[in-house]
């Protein structure tokens, strides 16, 4: 309540930065699970660095309100006249198709999506973790490994196809191999350390698996202390 008084009260004198205070208070809405307030407040962010957080947050409160199809028109809409943050409105539907168990749905708007703009990172990566879940593994790893190429130092993409042979217990050299790839870039990582366990236990060195998930949950234990 204090809060959102004072980002009211910012508004009305007219302070500088408005959009700030209108995402402020749109979360608050949707903190109260007021979504239809939250669209209002949205809406009200017309450019911006906060206007695209705007409207992928105006779309999932309208999933929130049952209208999923207006949420994908929504979002439709906002990547034509955005075209330079498209494919985060693609990424976005594709998100929600996922949500509602629309998985093959989603693969086939990223796809049709990357032709028209090949090697773009973001599409590519979440093409490939989306083909992955309608066990298209090679499609995943092409996708992966173009990536790869593409940003030679992304540590997600290493940890993704690493972590996917491990957990089909498939070339698990090479998904040690990968995911040491990954460490190396980003050292300490909660999820990828958690894929370097899991790769050792399938290659049943279970000390050193028991040893890296311990660490994991120390490091996340103190970080939340």
């Amino acid at each position: 309540d204090i809060a959102e008084q004072s980002m009211k009260r910012l508004l009305d004198t007219g302070y500088r930065d408005a959009s700030a205070a209108r995402f402020l208070l749109g979360q608050i809405a949707e903190e109260r699970k007021d979504w239809s307030g939250a669209i209002d407040w949205y809406r009200g962010i017309g450019r911006g660095e906060r206007a695209v957080p705007a409207r992928l947050r105006t779309a999932q409160a309208l999933v929130k309100l049952g209208r999923f199809e207006e949420a994908r028109a929504y979002l439709r809409n906002a990547a034509q006249t955005n075209v330079e943050q498209q494919a985060q409105f693609v990424i976005a539907e594709a998100q929600l198709l996922r949500d509602a168990n629309r998985s093959r749905e989603a693969y086939g708007l990223l796809d049709e999506a990357l032709k028209k703009t090949p090697d773009q990172p973001e599409m590519l990566y979440d093409l490939a973790l989306t083909a992955e879940k309608i066990e298209r593994h090679d499609v995943m790893e092409g996708h992966l490994r173009r990536l790869i190429q593409l940003q030679p130092e992304n540590a997600h993409a290493y940890n993704a196809l690493g972590y996917s042979l491990a957990d089909r217990n498939q070339r698990l050299d090479e998904a040690r191999d990968l995911i040491s790839k990954a460490l190396s870039f980003a050292p300490g990582e909660p999820v990828i350390v958690d894929s370097m366990g899991w790769v050792e236990f399938r290659l049943d060195r279970l000390g050193e698996a028991e040893r890296l998930l311990d660490r994991k949950s120390t490091r996340m234990n103190s970080s939340h202390g």
